[in-house]
């Protein structure tokens, strides 16, 4: 079918979580999958994605304030498959949902 599953979106902030963060990593190309992995396990850690480009893979995440993150961000530096990273607190979120349209309508405005 097409339905794979029901998605619950959950509102972070009622929870605490007031720190959103956007992180992209540069991983020593043998080791990509494994970080990825890793960064799945982790609580805080609510998207992975593997990307092309400078960076192998970015991530979100959430924190109950800056300096959980910062904890979290040196943390995760000491692993030695990763080379660099750049880490954006996100400040607004503009759009979020689980889901795409299933088809372009004619209403729809273009970006």
């Amino acid at each position: 079918g097409v339905i794979k599953n029901y998605t619950v979106l959950v509102d972070y902030q009622k929870l605490g979580y007031e720190v959103y963060a956007l992180t992209l990593l540069q991983v020593d190309g043998a080791h990509i999958v494994e970080v990825e992995e890793n960064l799945s396990r982790e609580p805080n850690v609510k998207a992975v994605y593997d990307i092309t480009g400078e960076y192998d893979v970015a991530f979100i995440s959430a924190f109950k304030s800056v300096s959980e993150l910062d904890n979290f961000i040196k943390r995760l530096l000491k692993n030695p498959y990763i080379k660099r990273s750049i880490t954006s607190i996100i400040l607004r979120v503009v759009k979020e949902t689980p889901h795409i349209e299933a088809a372009y309508t004619s209403s729809s405005s273009q970006v």
